[in-house]
């Protein structure tokens, strides 16, 4: 959802390096976002991932899964891009904390079969 209540397009999100390194401590004595412990990271998954209303899932064309969900934040799925461990952490999150309903029209019966794919 746009900041405008508009829905936005949104496809499977994956791992990658886009948003920069959580990285390991460094020199400076600084910590990395993956040197927390595994359950203060959890809890950060949960309060950005999880929101408190559905989240409605739909095709228009093609087999891009696309979302509507109210007050969705804007980059409400920017974590799960940062790495591939961050990615498979919280993806778990995503998909266990909030509740999912498919909008599906009859010529869309491929729509579970799409998002099933997203989640693995």
């Amino acid at each position: 959802m746009g900041p405008e209540g508009k829905h936005t397009r949104s496809h499977c999100p994956g791992p990658g390096s886009r948003f920069g390194q959580a990285s390991q401590s460094t020199a400076s004595g600084a910590i990395g976002f993956l040197d927390l412990p595994t359950r203060a990271r959890q809890d950060v998954y949960k309060r950005v991932l999880a929101v408190g209303h559905p989240v409605y899932l739909f095709q228009d064309v093609g087999p891009r899964v696309e979302t509507f969900a109210p007050d969705k934040p804007k980059w409400w799925l920017a974590l799960l891009y940062t790495n591939k461990q961050i990615y498979s952490e919280a993806k778990a999150v995503l998909y266990g904390k909030n509740c999912f309903y498919l909008i599906d029209r009859p010529q869309q019966d491929a729509l579970l079969r799409s998002f099933l794919n997203c989640i693995r």
